[in-house]
């Protein structure tokens, strides 16, 4: 019974530990693309 509580919180964990390099991902892309398009921007305009 305890091993089965122990795999239900690993399986809990990993969820857990996708999303948050889930969310890392996408606001390193987010932070970028606004980085690039910033500068895009900046250089375009000078």
């Amino acid at each position: 019974m305890k091993e089965q509580r122990n795999t239900s919180h690993d399986k809990k964990y990993r969820e857990t530990l996708g999303d948050a390099q889930f969310a890392i991902l996408v606001l390193a892309i987010a932070s970028g693309s606004l980085l690039f398009f910033t500068l895009a921007v900046t250089l375009w305009l000078m």
